[in-house]
């Protein structure tokens, strides 16, 4: 009898360790630190399995990350919008942390479904501003955009190839007159390159060895 009960006890406490939290922007609608703004309330911890999506909230909305210097790190990370809706998750500017997020689960742990958009905007002074431990899924209809001037190529390395991300777009705008681009050996879905965040104009530069796949659309 003694034994069971440890048993069930140690199952109890692994399966608590990881719990689904879910937006309903029940607080202020946009800050991801407040704690009404989730459900359960309270603010998503290293540990979780995040959801944003319009299971609870219904329409288009935006979820902006914390400023200063602060990492926000979760297990697993899903933006996966309904229908027409977009949900957009901003890394800001006035975010200087490196990483200011960070995500650690295995497997396809940051996944970007059709009508998602990350828009990484870091204003850390060095480093990609977003750690990803292992890989990152823009699936078909998916955005990601790199606006900060920050490096890329943590970011590039860990994108998902499997079927289904052809049409998941990696867009470049950055608020800079020239960029270097991680493109040796890299394999993108689909690739967009803009000069909107610098004015209108913008030089993107990438060299190397190794081929660089684009598995759908490029578009500059």
């Amino acid at each position: 009898m003694k034994r069971f009960l440890l048993i069930s006890f140690l199952f109890s406490v692994s399966f608590i360790g990881k719990s689904q939290i879910t937006w309903d922007g029940m607080g202020d609608a946009v800050s991801w630190n407040d704690a009404a703004n989730w459900f359960p309330d309270g603010v998503p911890i290293t540990t979780d399995i995040v959801l944003l999506d319009n299971s609870i909230v219904g329409g288009s909305y935006t979820v902006d990350l914390p400023s200063g210097a602060v990492n926000v790190t979760v297990s697993t990370l899903t933006i996966n919008p309904s229908g027409a809706n977009n949900i957009t998750l901003n890394l800001p500017l006035l975010n200087t942390n490196d990483p200011g997020l960070t995500v650690t689960g295995a497997g396809e742990a940051l996944v970007l479904n059709d009508g998602a958009i990350l828009r990484n905007s870091s204003g850390a002074s060095a480093g990609p501003g977003i750690q990803i431990d292992n890989f990152f899924r823009i699936s078909d209809g998916g955005h990601y955009i790199h606006n900060t001037d920050r490096g890329n190529a943590a970011i590039v390395s860990q994108l998902s190839t499997a079927i289904g991300t052809e049409l998941g777009e990696f867009e470049f705008d950055i608020p800079n007159t020239s960029y270097i681009l991680s493109l040796s050996g890299q394999t993108f879905g689909s690739l967009t390159l803009t000069g909107i965040a610098n004015g209108g104009t913008a030089t993107y530069i990438g060299s190397g060895a190794s081929p660089l796949n684009i598995n759908g659309d490029l578009k500059i």
